[in-house]
């Protein structure tokens, strides 16, 4: 699904981050060689999870900046 993304004109803008509970290092260059934004390894620990499923939400919906208006923030 990613390389078809990226691969499309119309799409590849489109910030892909990789959330997943592979971590391996492989796996992790493959993602970014595709042309993902970011690799981010789910924790297993629900409270841990839960922590960085916040701090992600508030990255890419409060901090991250795009051009041309995509990506920015709410409020």
């Amino acid at each position: 699904m990613l390389a078809e993304v990226k691969t499309n004109s119309n799409m590849r803008h489109i910030p892909f981050v990789i959330f997943t509970s592979a971590g391996q290092e492989g796996e992790m260059v493959r993602g970014y060689k595709l042309g993902a934004n970011s690799y981010v390894v789910k924790p297993v620990d629900f409270e841990c999870f839960e922590d960085t499923v916040r701090q992600l939400s508030s990255y890419w919906v409060r901090l991250n900046r795009g051009p041309g208006g995509w990506l920015q923030p709410s409020g």
